[in-house]
């Protein structure tokens, strides 16, 4: 995992010998202690003294600082996020004015550089949100340390979660490049039961400390340390490490628990690389290609200067932009391989086509249930059976969907707002929710959340009685702050889009609107149904209007929609959202929200990803369609296998409004050599840049191929900050 770390602790290994050490020696009171030299210590390696050779004691210094919170967001639970989010607020409040905090995450989603700014750093909390099937291109924490090695002053690094997923030689690995960067670790766990795991051992190894959830107050350094050098051993493995201090055992010495030995295999080592050569010769053409650098994980489509089979890789050049048609290169370990087969640049080709849309163009779509007057949801609705209105004026419903319940599993979350509901309220909605899970089918999972994250989060069981459990333990938490709860209810629509089925999310709120700051849209990007009411019951079938607006004046006016269903009597009509609000003047941003979600299509596998470049109050967004050409229908013909796939790359405002778009048009004229190799799993990237401004957006992809008629489609939101 951390192969740059490890190649170089063995380089250090192999050529100091020498092993540096962070000790901490804690008195009864578990105060740190100064004055000691380096005789009052012993140190033990796998219970054979070992001498130590260099010596020196270290004092925390006074005043504020710098540091860097690493908050693991991948494996921190919804509840556990939520307190850690409240308890992070109230902690900056009593932080000295000059302290200096950058905030970070393992996915990489957000990245707040060091700053004393408090607004931003509040953002930067709320804006942290449960991301499980995100990473950073690199392993965070390693990233953190180098970054903070090559800046002035002191190095913290607070590093928040329930345990990172390390073996001994990788929480070894960690420790060395730590020490070597001069950076202190010290640790939070997220939970009370959690015992002390990997995230214990980079504290106690780099001198750090380490608390329970939420303690931000006992996460504070020690004022003294002692760096104690010794020769490491010379064979290889885990050497435990323990230490004495002579003439007292009332003191207690806090330092890693043990380091690694790496010991080279070059026989191995040189039969691999041999054997991948070997596979490079038998696949290689006159004239290879050239890697694009290993960082961008591409391989780029260009004549090297190189002769034809170097005798070694050499070091590639790094392009001043993303390529626009790379080709990915996957090694045997599912990293970057400088040995993977050419691809003659002339077989794949690409070319730009001008793009219909016009900007300005939009489409809301609207979540309606339509009841009879006994309350019964009706699910035979056409699209010709709805008239809307925009503020009395006719609009086409451009888009029609229908989800229906059926007899699978339903998924239904309740989202308590315990910071803004009394005890009173509280109980009455917990009684409603009583009522609305009753009904429920016995196969059906419920879900209980609280913004305040305490009390009674539950995640989705069927078990009646843990469900009423965390009902009947809903109670007004303590609110000293501003907080929303909008970061939880997009926490939670995130947990629940992985969901299979029927979801609902239901938000009990006196402040906590569905349509508000954007939680509608991601509400239906999901294909989570959202709703404020614990006592209705709940829909069996939904209507997803797409409602074209067409030219709206620009006057930030509120514009109301009427929705009524022809030849129903009395049928009455809950939307989704009520209406919108225009454009202000001279502003491209819609005040309110619009959804965002577009039919995902997959008969042409196809990917989106992002990343963007923020410079200052602007930013630059590459957009990477990622083909999977398996299941592409080639055509035959002279010995070459021939289709053209036409991408479009369409960019979003947070209301659904087009911005811009480009359509490539990518040319496979392959040989049957180069279609082994992609059929053999290598991915085709197409990329396309948009230079905008910071904020929230929809790209939306869609690839279709020529020869077999085949669509892939995919919608993916994107916050620039």
């Amino acid at each position: 995992m951390f192969r740059s770390a490890a190649l170089f602790l063995l380089a250090g290994l192999c050529l100091s010998a020498q092993v540096t050490v962070p000790v901490v020696v804690r008195d009864r009171d578990g105060r740190a202690v100064a004055g000691l030299h380096q005789t009052d210590f012993q140190l033990f390696d796998k219970g054979s003294p070992r001498e130590i050779t260099g010596f020196s004691a270290v004092e925390a210094p006074a005043g504020p600082g710098t540091s860097a919170w690493l908050i693991d967001d991948m494996r921190i639970d919804l509840g556990a996020l939520t307190r850690l989010r409240l308890a992070a607020m109230r902690h900056l409040a009593t932080l000295p004015a000059g302290e200096r905090i950058g905030i970070f995450t393992t996915s990489c989603r957000v990245a707040q550089e060091s700053t004393a700014d408090r607004d931003k750093l509040r953002d930067a909390l709320l804006r942290i949100e449960y991301s499980p099937n995100l990473a950073c291109r690199e392993p965070a924490l390693p990233a953190l340390i180098e970054r903070l090695a090559a800046a002035p002053g002191r190095h913290d690094i607070l590093l928040i979660s329930p345990g990172l997923p390390l073996s001994p030689e990788e929480v070894s690995d960690l420790i060395d490049q730590a020490v070597r960067a001069r950076t202190v670790i010290s640790a939070m766990r997220m939970k009370a039961d959690f015992a002390m795991g990997t995230t214990g051992e980079l504290a106690y190894g780099t001198g750090g400390a380490y608390a329970g959830e939420g303690a931000f107050r006992d996460l504070v350094l020690p004022a003294n340390r002692y760096m104690l050098t010794f020769a490491a051993a010379g064979d290889g493995g885990i050497h435990p490490l323990r230490l004495e201090v002579r003439g007292s055992r009332k003191l207690r010495a806090q330092l890693r628990d043990y380091y690694f030995v790496k010991v080279a295999a070059p026989a191995e080592a040189a039969v691999k690389k041999r054997e991948r050569v070997r596979l490079a010769d038998a696949l290689r053409k006159p004239e290879p290609v050239v890697a694009a650098a290993p960082e961008q994980a591409v391989v780029a489509a260009v004549k090297p200067e190189a002769p034809a089979v170097p005798a070694k890789p050499a070091e590639p050049a790094k392009p001043k932009g993303p390529p626009l048609l790379a080709i990915m290169t996957v090694g045997q370990f599912g990293t970057y391989d400088p040995f993977a087969a050419p691809i003659d640049e002339t077989e794949i080709t690409w070319r730009d086509e001008p793009l219909g849309f016009e900007r300005g163009s939009n489409l809301m779509l609207v979540p309606v249930v339509v009841r009879d007057p006994g309350g019964h949801t009706i699910a035979t609705l056409r699209r010709q059976d709805f008239q809307v209105a925009d503020n009395g004026e006719t609009r086409e419903i451009a888009r029609f969907t229908v989800r229906k319940a059926g007899t699978a599993a339903r998924y239904i979350g309740y989202l308590f707002d315990d910071l803004h509901l009394s005890a009173a309220d509280l109980t009455k909605t917990g009684e409603g929710a009583r009522r609305q899970i009753a009904a429920l089918a016995a196969h059906d999972r419920v879900g209980i959340y609280t913004t305040s994250g305490t009390n009674a989060p539950m995640d989705f069981s069927g078990d009646r009685a843990k469900i009423s459990a965390a009902l009947a333990n809903l109670r007004p938490a303590a609110n000293d702050s501003d907080f929303s709860g909008v970061p939880v209810a997009r926490d939670v629509i995130r947990r629940m889009a992985r969901l299979p089925g029927w979801r609902d999310l239901i938000l009990v709120s006196p402040v906590l609107q569905p349509d508000q700051s954007g939680l509608l849209d991601r509400a239906v990007f999901a294909d989570v149904f959202l709703s404020a009411d614990p006592e209705a019951a709940l829909p069996d079938c939904v209507y997803t209007l797409g409602i074209a607006r067409g030219k709206v004046k620009p006057d930030g006016s509120v514009h109301t929609f009427q929705i009524a269903v022809r030849e129903v009597a009395n049928a009455s009509v809950l939307a989704a959202r009520s209406g919108y609000t225009a454009p202000k003047p001279g502003t491209a941003q819609e005040i309110e929200s619009a959804v965002l979600s577009r039919a995902q299509i997959r008969d042409l596998p196809v990917a989106v990803s992002t990343q963007y470049q923020r410079d200052g109050d602007q930013a630059r967004l590459t957009v990477s369609a990622t083909m999977d050409v398996r299941h592409m229908a080639f055509r035959k013909s002279d010995g070459i296998n021939a289709d053209d796939v036409t991408v479009v790359s369409s960019l979003f405002d947070h209301d659904g409004n087009f911005l811009a778009g480009a359509q490539k048009v990518v040319q496979f004229r392959v040989k049957d050599r180069t279609r082994r190799i992609l059929e053999g799993g290598l991915p085709v990237t197409v990329r396309t840049v948009f230079d905008l401004k910071p904020g929230d957006y929809v790209v939306r992809l869609v690839a279709r191929d020529t020869e077999g008629r085949q669509i892939g489609a995919q919608s993916s939101a994107v916050a620039i900050r």
